[in-house]
């Protein structure tokens, strides 16, 4: 006799995040490559939000430790990343180059393997395509990309997003997810 075990949603997510956390980078990107369309097929998405989701409270006060006066903003429609990520969901990563001053016009994003480059930020299509369908964006609505200073010094970049009346905001973790 078979039994079969009904295991929830959230169980699940909590057992696979806490498996990859005790492995590294590589490890995961492995993992994530041949078994990270579950999250997509299964609809896992605020789970995957979860893991990058920060308070406005520290969202504001990274975004303060880089920029001296006003945080300015790189805006990108969701079409436009849509366009750029295309069927990807962890076989390439957004990765975003930028530098050291104060603007945004050197804020450029590209697809690629996760961590080629120490220097820049990495997102996953799938953290991104959780966002939309956890919060219904349409192509139009924007994803808002900034400079931010970590507590450890690094500078990154980190984004928020408007839906409805509330913002949401998003640190980069080191984690390939």
């Amino acid at each position: 006799m078979s039994a079969t075990i009904e295991i929830k949603d959230d169980l699940f997510c909590e057992m696979i995040f806490s498996l990859l956390d005790q492995v590294d980078t590589n490890q995961q990107v492995d993992w994530l490559k041949k078994y990270g369309a579950n999250f997509i097929d299964l609809k896992l998405f605020k789970f995957v939000e979860e893991r990058h989701a920060i308070s406005q409270t520290e969202f504001d006060q990274m975004t303060s430790n880089f920029w001296d006066d006003e945080v300015m903003y790189k805006d990108v429609a969701w079409i436009d990343l849509q366009g750029i990520i295309g069927t990807n969901l962890y076989q390439n990563y957004l990765g975003f180059g930028f530098d050291d001053k104060q603007t945004v016009t050197d804020i450029n994003y590209e697809m690629e393997g996760f961590g080629l480059d120490k220097a820049k930020s990495y997102y996953s299509p799938v953290l991104l395509k959780s966002i939309v369908a956890n919060h219904n964006l349409g192509d139009t609505d924007t994803f808002s990309f900034t400079k931010a200073i970590t507590t450890s010094n690094a500078i990154c970049i980190v984004f928020k997003i408007k839906s409805g009346s509330q913002d949401y905001f998003y640190n980069i973790t080191t984690d390939p997810n």
